[in-house]
């Protein structure tokens, strides 16, 4: 995969994931008095639970462009674009996906479940066949990040699990 194919999926991948907070955030008025935090379980609406999931989906956005340079680096550079490419638009697509399911709130959101499922299946199973040699015997060790990617993966992890943390103590 050519650079400026890298180039294209990472300027789609991001305003996708960014469009995805913008749509539910614009659509916020919209969105019904309680508001799904997990498939079984609702909570009253507020930002934070309406943007919670799309903000999550811009933080795996950012985690993907933080590992990508020591995929790149652990494989050849065509195999560590492709893996890169395939994993940013499985999270843009999981992103538009899930502002979808936000914005068409009060309707049931089970009509996501499969869609959702497929794109994760296809893009993980895509990245995962891409990065095999990666993937076997004590090869995946070869892949090193830079102490600023590493602080970067980090903190990128960190926010995700604040934003989950509150949740937990409900």
């Amino acid at each position: 995969m050519n650079a400026r194919t890298v180039i294209a999926t990472r300027v789609i991948g991001w305003m996708l994931a960014l469009g995805a907070v913008g749509a539910v955030a614009i659509g916020y008025d919209s969105l019904p008095e309680m508001l799904p935090v997990t498939r079984w379980t609702n909570a009253p609406k507020s930002m934070y639970i309406a943007l919670r999931v799309p903000v999550i989906n811009v933080l795996t956005m950012g985690l993907v462009e933080l590992v990508s340079p020591g995929i790149r680096r652990a494989t050849d550079i065509k195999t560590g674009n492709a893996i890169e490419a395939t994993l940013r638009l499985t999270v843009a697509a999981k992103s538009c996906l899930e502002a979808i399911g936000i914005l068409l709130l009060p309707a049931s959101n089970s009509w996501s479940l499969a869609p959702l499922a497929a794109v994760l299946v296809i893009g993980l199973g895509t990245a995962a066949l891409l990065g095999r040699r990666l993937l076997v015997g004590q090869r995946w060790q070869k892949m090193q990040m830079t102490r600023p990617e590493s602080a970067g993966a980090l903190a990128v992890v960190l926010g995700m699990l604040a934003l989950n943390l509150p949740l937990a103590f409900r």
